[in-house]
């Protein structure tokens, strides 16, 4: 019984630490711009022209995976 309890008492003590990954970022980003930070404006990344762009490469996409079924059909079944 005594290994198990040394065991729990080692995770604990790991556990209780303070996370120090936290501390170093807000150090690290201490001077930066909120827009650094992303915390200003989330969706500073989003543009009007997201839109048509997504859709485009969608598009492309899903004619890519139809084309290369197509294709395989043909393959499997000896057309050409």
């Amino acid at each position: 019984a005594a290994p198990a309890v040394r065991a729990r008492t080692q995770v604990r003590t790991l556990m209780d630490h303070p996370n120090a990954v936290n501390q170093g970022q807000r150090d690290f980003q201490k001077g930066a711009t909120p827009y650094l930070r992303g915390d200003a404006d989330p969706t500073y990344l989003r543009k009007s022209s997201d839109g048509p762009i997504t859709a485009a490469f969608m598009g492309a996409a899903i004619l890519g995976w139809v084309l290369l079924g197509v294709n395989h059909y043909r393959l499997w079944n000896d057309k050409k």
